[in-house]
This record gives C-alpha cells, structure tokens and sequence, in this order.
C-alpha cells in the first residue's frame, strides 16, 4: 500500500491589487509568503511602504508554516499583519492582523480552519473610528466546512440562530436585517455560493453603527471614496480564504486593493 502524503498549500500578502487613477500600475503583493507542497516555514517583512502617497503603512510581515505533529496530524499557519495602514486618509487602522491555521487528522477527516488572532485596531473609516465586532466564538465551532453546511442547513443545530443572525450581517443592510429576520427569510440566497464555496465574512456587525456611511452587510460604502470589505471569507471544503481589507476605490482614486489576504488549504494523497 502507497503511504499517503500530504500536500501542503497556504500563502500570505500584505498588500496587492491594480491602481487606474491617478495612476495605472499594479500594486504588487508585498512581503508574500507561499508555503511549498512539502511544508516548512516562511517569513517576509517591509517597511516604510509608500505607494504614491495613496497607499502607506510602516510595517507589513507574513509567516507561513507547515508540519506534521508528532500524533501523526498535520498542522498549517499563515498569517499578515500591516501596521500603521493610511489608504489616502480616508481608511486608516493602527493594525490589522489576519490569521488562519489548520489541523488535518492522520486517518484523513476533514480539515478544521481557525482564525483566532484575527482583528482590526483603532480602525477608521473617513477618520470615524469604527469597531468591527468579529465571529470567532461562532466561527471557532464551525470549524469545518461539513459543520458550517449542517448549522446552516439543520433549523435544529445549536448555532443555527447564531449562523442566521451573522448571515443577515454578511447580505443586508441594518434595516432590512431587521425585516428579514422578522419574515423568517431563507438563510442564505443561492446566488452566494458556487461549487460548495460560501462567500461569508467575520464581521458581526459594528458596536455603534456609524451613521457617515452606508453599509450592506460587510460592505460598506463611503461617499467620494469607495466600497470597503471587512473580514471577507471564504469557506470551502478543506479550504479558507480571508481577506481582511477589501477595498473598490472609485473618485478620485480608482483601482481595487487587498489588505492582509490568506489562503489556507491542503490535502491527502493518494
């Protein structure tokens, strides 16, 4: 009988993405870190990063890793953090982490996907703080693609209510949370998924709701500016993308940008 080997794949990027206007050019994954299919650990670091003074932050670092724990499971990590971020002086945060880390049993059951250690300090948008409150506790159970699907589709799981009451954070904004919690909408509009992949978000709402903005789930659009993305998730079957900072900037800067993206999977074979 072959030995199974497991193929590990995990990468991180402080920043990336494509300017339009004023400029046209690429904003290129800075400090990247890819982990190779047999494991092992990467770092990458930059300082003083400044990209035609749209784009600034004085610190950005990556790791990845990739082992086999002496039970026999395998175990990943990835991770960014940007500190002191300015994006033209209308997003600004003192630091923003993002974490993923992953186990797989030796007998091959599905991957579990944790994100702890993820966050957003001191976060400002159009230089109002705002304080995003993040699903880990939720998200720390549904550890598993297989868990999530059955807390959503299963009206007798324990974190059905909490599943339903963070997709409504995820799709509408506060007003229609309101509505459709009250009509008993379906959890989840089909057009969000594709091949078993959710498209979901940490985000779990803010403290205060700011009132200079206009958010539609984890989108939120800031006038003159763009649309920001908070803690976009993607949760597939032994996979986890996140990206903490999505922006779609449209007047006077155009272009699109991630801040601290993930990618987090891996496999058996044969």
């Amino acid at each position: 009988m072959v030995p199974s080997t497991f193929l590990y794949r995990g990468h991180a990027a402080v920043i990336g993405g494509s300017l339009r206007r004023p400029v046209s050019k690429p904003i290129n994954g800075a400090a990247a870190s890819v982990l190779t299919h047999a494991g092992g650990f990467h770092s990458s670091r930059v300082q003083n990063y400044d990209l035609d003074n749209i784009v600034k932050f004085t610190l950005g670092t990556t790791e990845v890793s990739g082992s086999r724990a002496a039970d026999g499971s395998y175990a990943c990590y990835v991770s960014a953090v940007v500190e002191n971020l300015n994006v033209y002086n209308q997003v600004t945060a003192d630091r923003i982490a993002g974490h993923l880390s992953s186990r797989l049993e030796k007998d091959g059951a599905e991957m579990e996907i944790l994100s702890f250690g993820t966050m957003f300090t001191n976060l400002r948008i159009g230089g109002v703080p705002v304080e995003p409150q993040l699903a880990h506790e939720l998200f720390g159970r549904l550890k598993t693609h297989g868990a999530f699907l059955d807390a959503w589709h299963n009206t007798e799981h324990s974190d059905h209510a909490a599943l339903r009451s963070a997709v409504r954070k995820w799709y509408h904004s506060p007003e229609d949370e309101r509505a459709e919690e009250a009509a008993g909408a379906p959890i989840l509009p089909q057009r969000m998924t594709r091949d078993g992949m959710v498209r979901a978000s940490l985000f779990n709402g803010f403290t205060s709701e700011p009132g200079h903005v206009k958010r539609t789930g984890f989108e939120i659009t800031l006038p003159n500016f763009g649309t920001i993305i908070l803690a976009e998730l993607f949760i597939g079957k032994d996979t986890r993308r996140l990206n903490m900072l999505r922006l779609k900037m449209g007047s006077p800067v155009e272009g699109d940008m991630d801040v601290a993206g993930l990618d987090l999977n891996g496999s058996l074979y044969p």
